[in-house]
């Protein structure tokens, strides 16, 4: 019995070639092989079967593209870890290091280092040596604020920083 609008039940169907060919309730299948028994009207009772094309998984296609960027991430690690690349880093980083380095100094000096707030804050200098200058903003013992202004000489080598003289007035 079937319902009407819904599909024939599947199984051996002629085509409009007049080959039989598989109907497996929703989608076409392969021909029947061409053998005697088929020419003479004998209708197969089992389709050939056909082996599935299975698409990728979700996981292969995630770890691709994955494994696509850890390879570009290491590339771009060996380029950017040349000799050359380093002292450019070093030479970059340097004032920044210097200027963190004084701050930190002058900090030791302070009454309340805590209330202390750093402002026009400058570094000059090349290769090792580096002079900071800048204000500070700070409690006293009193609780009241105070500008002072700082000069400070700094030895930046080989990623160490030393302070060599400081002056705060």
């Amino acid at each position: 019995m079937t319902n009407e609008g819904s599909p024939p039940a599947a199984g051996w169907y002629h085509n409009a070639d007049g080959k039989q060919q598989w109907w497996d309730g929703s989608a076409w299948g392969p021909l029947a092989p061409e053998t005697p028994a088929n020419t003479q009207g004998a209708v197969p009772t089992n389709p050939t079967p056909q082996p599935e094309k299975k698409k990728p998984g979700f996981f292969v296609g995630c770890l691709v593209p994955l494994l696509v960027l850890l390879a570009l991430v290491i590339v771009f690690q060996v380029i950017n870890n040349t000799p050359e690349a380093q002292q450019e880093r070093a030479e970059r980083e340097a004032p920044v290091l210097a200027q963190m380095a004084c701050e930190k100094a002058v900090k030791a000096q302070l009454k309340s280092p805590s209330s202390a707030k750093f402002s026009s804050t400058s570094a000059s200098g090349s290769g090792t040596n580096y002079t900071v200058t800048g204000a500070v903003d700070a409690e006293n013992s009193f609780g009241a604020t105070i500008r002072n202004t700082f000069v400070c000489e700094v030895v930046v080598e080989n990623g160490r920083v030393s302070v060599t003289d400081l002056a705060v007035v």
